[in-house]
């Protein structure tokens, strides 16, 4: 038996020695598909507003809308300020609406000033007349900084102040509704009471009788360097209407309370005389009539308690002139 396996083993390892390899096989790669390929349809290109860190897409104007008018309801004047600034980012907002806008925040603006004006406050008045809670210019902002300048007794910037307000009033472009003839003639009185006191012509204030301030070396009717300055500012606005058509100019003189009667008289009219003699000098060849009241008609004043008597008697030394119109002769002088 042993020998049987011996011979099988044998026979095994010499067949194994014997045996061919196999054929090799090469594998070829399959086929992606066995479809022509068809080239994928386009996906569409969504158009998205070009952003810059982190920003948003841009808005339009409209989208605005609500939050604009509820700031304005609510007058918030630092919601409205952000607001804007984003809206003058938007292309389609006009011109006539950003404006509109401003015109409503400076209003604001100044209602919000005049409260603490009112109530002594004028470091907290100032604050809400800044440029961002009030970027325009109107009547209103104008009128409260001449409130202001008059509690600080800097006449003449309030007699600026006054007369812009005058101005803006007066610009349809600016000041779409006009206060009423009130609120007019209010801004009008102190306009000219503050030209008055400061002893400045700012510019001549078209009423029935024009008060101007022609001062005068005390006791004389020589002009000081800013009576001089008001002699010419008056020539010149007289040279500037149509001198064709003026026929007839008076020039009333008056006095503070100081002295006798008779003494003011006398030099109320000196004054009266010694600026038209100016006048004529400068060309203005109009029929002109000197009136004295001396003390006898003092500015009536809008409101006496803003000013100290001292002041008070600074306004009421003034010339009014009053051209082709009617002349009351009541209290002049003989």
């Amino acid at each position: 038996m042993k020998q049987i396996v011996t011979y099988l083993v044998a026979v095994l390892l010499i067949s194994g020695c014997n045996s061919f390899p196999e054929k090799e096989t090469t594998i070829l790669p399959k086929e992606v598909t066995t479809r022509p390929s068809v080239p994928d349809k386009p996906k569409p290109v969504v158009q998205r507003p070009p952003t810059c860190c982190g920003t948003t897409p841009s808005r339009s104007c409209g989208d605005f809308n609500t939050p604009v008018n509820q700031a304005l309801q609510a007058k918030n004047l630092d919601e409205l300020a952000g607001l804007l600034v984003k809206l003058k980012r938007q292309a389609d907002c006009s011109v006539d609406y950003l404006k509109k806008l401003k015109r409503n925040m400076s209003d604001i603006a100044a209602a919000k000033a005049r409260d603490f004006v009112q109530r002594g406050q004028l470091a907290e008045a100032e604050k809400w007349l800044q440029h961002k809670y009030a970027p325009v210019n109107s009547w209103t902002t104008q009128d409260v900084r001449g409130e202001i300048a008059t509690k600080h007794k800097q006449w003449k910037k309030a007699a600026v102040f006054y007369n812009n307000a005058l101005d803006l009033i007066n610009n349809p472009k600016v000041t779409v509704q006009k206060p009423s003839p009130a609120e007019i003639e209010r801004v009008q009185k102190l306009a000219i009471e503050t030209q008055l006191v400061a002893g400045t012509l700012i510019q001549i204030i078209g009423t029935k009788t024009n008060p101007i301030p022609v001062k005068f070396v005390f006791a004389k009717s020589q002009f000081t360097k800013d009576g001089k300055n008001s002699a010419k500012k008056l020539a010149h606005y007289l040279k500037q209407q149509n001198p064709k058509q003026i026929t007839q100019i008076t020039l009333i003189g008056h006095t503070d309370r100081i002295g006798s009667d008779a003494y003011n008289c006398e030099l109320s009219k000196k004054r009266a005389n010694a600026l038209k003699k100016y006048l004529v000098d400068k060309g203005i060849h109009a029929n002109i009539t000197t009136i004295g009241k001396g003390k006898r008609e003092p500015f009536k004043l809008y409101d006496p308690t803003r000013y100290t008597q001292q002041e008070i008697d600074q306004i009421n030394r003034r010339v009014e002139f009053i051209v082709d119109g009617e002349v009351s002769y009541v209290n002049a002088c003989q």
